[in-house]
């Protein structure tokens, strides 16, 4: 049996994914819907119930079943309504108007997202892998400790490939341009809730990688520099010829994802992690303390002592921060 087009949008809708989308966005989204903490399958959203499941699990798995079978409810009802209606085209094949039929196209359409999904994690983990090495040989050096416990897959940013330029949307694109890049490169969808001085952290640690691959002329993997050293206590101007580049570009800012850090190793993020507007806005969420070192890392280092690319990009991020800032600060005072 083949996957019938009436299955594809029921399980956009059950997530609360707008069918508006382009095809590869909707995809995009929603291979990124997590599981709820509590447990349980979905939750109510203005009076809308939204499914959250595992798509990293099992098909198997509790809430991916009742997720699978609400699907082929909806599918049986409306086939059967097709059915009774004498003027309505079947949408399914009267041999494969069968439950457990129905049931395994769902679950071979679930399986093909799961891939999806595991690929994007795979990216994710293999640049944590390297940076987290990285931020061993940091801490060995520069006797910061706490560098290495930050690094969490499930705290960077998400990596994502698309099938076409007609996947982008305009701004998306001239950042695509600008970047100089071949096409089908993969974006990096950044957080709401990292503060720049942890941003610019993980690039620096990403060069790191870099330049070790390139010192033992190795292809640009994410592997870790041993012998990286801090950057400069201050920033000053230097002459770096910027030889190094960044294979992916950044979405953006306002599409930033507004997810809450949240560790499957139950990890929090330390309060230097965060930025000061999302702390202020969730005020009860927990942070640890520690990593002071942390504040005003991106401000103490060195002018040129990171990628290009990335330099701009934080010029860019570091921005939008101040000008949320200024609004939440705003928002205060008009509130006295």
């Amino acid at each position: 049996m083949h996957v019938p087009p009436i299955i594809h949008p029921y399980f956009f809708e059950l997530c609360n994914i707008d069918l508006c989308l382009s095809k590869s966005k909707r995809i995009k989204l929603l291979g990124a819907v997590k599981p709820l903490g509590n447990g349980d399958p979905h939750k109510a959203v203005s009076s809308k119930i939204v499914w959250h499941l595992n798509w990293l699990g099992n098909v198997d798995d509790n809430v991916n079943t009742l997720y699978i079978k609400e699907i082929v409810n909806l599918v049986w009802e409306n086939e059967k309504a097709c059915h009774e209606n004498p003027n309505a085209k079947h949408e399914i094949a009267d041999e494969d108007y069968d439950h457990a039929i129905i049931t395994e196209c769902m679950k071979t359409y679930f399986r093909n997202i799961h891939k999806q999904a595991s690929e994007q994690c795979s990216h994710r983990q293999a640049v944590t892998k390297s940076r987290r090495q990285a931020a061993s040989a940091y801490e060995t050096q520069s006797g910061n400790k706490g560098a290495v416990v930050m690094i969490d897959t499930d705290f960077a940013s998400n990596i994502l490939s698309y099938d076409s330029e007609e996947d982008l949307s305009a701004d998306t694109l001239s950042r695509w341009e600008r970047a100089k890049l071949v096409k089908l490169v993969f974006y990096v969808e950044g957080s709401k809730w990292c503060s720049v001085d942890y941003v610019a952290f993980l690039c620096w640690l990403s060069l790191c990688n870099m330049q070790k691959n390139k010192e033992h002329n190795e292809p640009d993997m994410d592997a870790a520099d041993d012998t990286a050293r801090p950057p400069a206590t201050k920033r000053r101007r230097t002459n770096n010829t910027q030889k190094h580049c960044k294979k992916v570009f950044d979405l953006a800012l306002a599409k930033m994802n507004d997810n809450k850090p949240k560790s499957h190793k139950k990890n929090v993020p330390f309060k230097s992690m965060v930025s000061a507007v999302w702390a202020c806005d969730h005020t009860d969420d927990k942070f640890l303390d520690g990593t002071e070192w942390l504040t005003g890392f991106y401000e103490k280092t060195a002018q040129g002592a990171l990628i290009k690319e990335d330099e701009e990009y934080l010029q860019e991020l570091q921005r939008w921060h101040e000008k949320e800032m200024d609004g939440e600060m705003d928002a205060d005072e008009m509130a006295v």
